[in-house]
């Protein structure tokens, strides 16, 4: 959602090939990391979080632990989610 809001309020409009445009454009910080849709195949990419369930629950809204983040630095990210050759789907430009 802060993706789509941030994206609106670049873009001025609310047209969708507008919007569309700025989300290419977009990166939030996503707790160290940034967050962002890569251009030519609009995948989003963003730290993949690994979690445990806490071993005793004593909060209805904290149960659970972040036990690793992948990948460890934002230079990995985009290798995370592959090549244009390894996933084969290409958005044309706008």
């Amino acid at each position: 959602m802060r993706m789509l809001i941030a994206a609106i309020e670049q873009a001025r409009h609310v047209k969708g090939g507008d919007i569309a445009g700025a989300l290419e454009a977009v990166r939030i910080d996503d707790g160290g990391t940034p967050a962002y849709y890569r251009q030519w195949d609009h995948q989003m990419l963003r730290k993949t979080l690994v979690l445990k369930v806490k071993d005793k629950i004593t909060d209805p809204w904290d149960w659970l632990d972040v036990v690793a983040t992948a990948p460890g630095n934002s230079a990995q990210l985009d290798a995370l989610y592959g090549t244009p050759q390894e996933i084969g789907c290409r958005m044309e430009p706008r």
